[in-house]
């Protein structure tokens, strides 16, 4: 069964609605606040004392009048999760970091403030016994492979048929991942609405690993290094936080 989009996940929270907490719907001005780089997964990670500092940044910018947008991306909890996992302590440090900052923010909030938290993905543990070395009878007319461990999108070589391919990943995997054909995919919402120019970007076969499993054409793919991993369907991977905070939160 190919599951919805939505289906593994539960709902956080709602939309916020600032209702004119700013003075109105336009915004005349954005500030970027505290926003890094991506680091490698291989990067050091920085414990509680070597958190990003948001709230720093934020408190200049709150003491201006008028209406303005200020957002800020902290990458740490992200990197940590990937270099060690989301069950180690460096993860909870650098979670428990995060929160005393965001804290330092909420205490800056006015009247006239308001604060969204939130979060582009989840994140799960892959143990390296559930890393699954695709067998080469799985890639016979498979072009080019994209996405990611967790989310394999197989690009096929011109002539060969699908769903022989999407039956027998099934055959194989499919305790293990959903098996979709783009169609299958795309009319159980995985992508939302897609454009006609963007089909073609998309695999014709997906594989989405279930439970903590990855996948990897290559024994020594670097990848494999990776502990936390995200791109697949379940609810650790999808549900997201929506918090809000001073005069986002009431509504």
């Amino acid at each position: 069964m190919i599951p919805r989009f939505g289906s593994e996940c539960r709902r956080c929270s709602s939309a916020p609605r600032p209702r004119g907490a700013l003075g109105g719907d336009r915004t005349s001005a954005v500030r970027r606040v505290g926003v890094h780089t991506r680091r490698s997964a291989r990067s050091p990670i920085r414990g509680r004392s070597g958190c990003r500092q948001p709230h720093r940044g934020a408190a200049g910018a709150f003491e201006e009048t008028g209406p303005a947008l200020i957002y800020s991306y902290v990458p740490d909890l992200d990197v940590a999760g990937h270099a060690k996992g989301i069950a180690s302590s460096e993860w909870v440090e650098a979670l428990e970091a995060l929160d005393a900052e965001i804290a330092g923010v909420i205490a800056l909030l006015g009247a006239r403030h308001g604060l969204v938290l939130t979060a582009d993905h989840g994140m799960v543990d892959v143990p390296e016994h559930a890393h699954r070395i695709v067998a080469p009878a799985l890639l016979d007319g498979v072009r080019h492979i994209a996405g990611e461990p967790r989310c394999l999108q197989l690009h096929l070589d011109p002539g060969v048929a699908v769903d022989a391919v999407a039956e027998r990943w099934r055959a194989s995997e499919g305790k293990r991942a959903w098996i979709a054909t783009r169609e299958e995919a795309i009319a159980a919402g995985w992508f939302g609405d897609v454009d006609a120019e963007v089909l073609p970007r998309i695999g014709e076969v997906l594989v989405a690993a279930r439970a903590d499993h990855a996948y990897y054409t290559d024994p020594d793919d670097r990848a494999r290094g990776m502990i936390g991993q995200h791109g697949s369907l379940t609810a650790a991977e999808t549900a997201v936080p929506l918090l809000r905070f001073g005069a986002f939160a009431a509504g």
